[in-house]
């Protein structure tokens, strides 16, 4: 998948220094489902799993091609598929989280068939919450989860 500044692609054994750095940040990892930093082991044990997954990506700046990112689209505990994100903060504020998920929606719609993609978010995350309402995800009451989550779904 590509977007006018980035590009999908899988996991890669080399993304590991790269992808350390993003998830051993305090400051990425507090909103995400992790919720802290992770240690260089089990960041080299998700990757593993990662390298073969179709299902969750590394985000690349096609001009630099550096990781800008982790992406994923993949049944978790929702009854469809749930959108997940995590940027490098030099890239915060920049649209990238949306430019990326719209393309992954448009592959979830229209490649894959799915009628609904659904999001969960860290309800202090106001920048995630901003994306996924950009987007045009609508807050919803149908799950009930980990207090202080907010889910959203979106329909094709």
């Amino acid at each position: 998948m590509k977007t006018k500044r980035t590009y999908l692609r899988q996991f890669h054994s080399s993304d590991l220094e790269d992808l350390f750095e993003m998830m051993s940040d305090p400051e990425i990892m507090k909103h995400t489902g992790f919720r802290e930093p992770q240690s260089k082991n089990s960041v080299a044990e998700k990757l593993l799993k990662w390298t073969q997954s179709k299902k969750v990506w590394a985000a690349i700046e096609t001009d630099s091609e550096a990781l800008i990112g982790w992406f994923m689209l993949k049944r978790t505990i929702l009854d469809a598929p749930e959108l997940g994100f995590m940027l490098i903060k030099s890239k915060w504020n920049q649209g990238f989280a949306s430019e990326i998920s719209k393309c992954i929606l448009d592959y979830a719609f229209y490649q894959l068939g799915e009628e609904k993609v659904v999001a969960s978010v860290d309800e202090e995350n106001l920048a995630s919450v901003k994306v996924l309402k950009k987007l045009g995800f609508v807050e919803t009451k149908s799950y009930s989860g980990d207090k202080g989550i907010c889910y959203f779904e979106i329909l094709k």
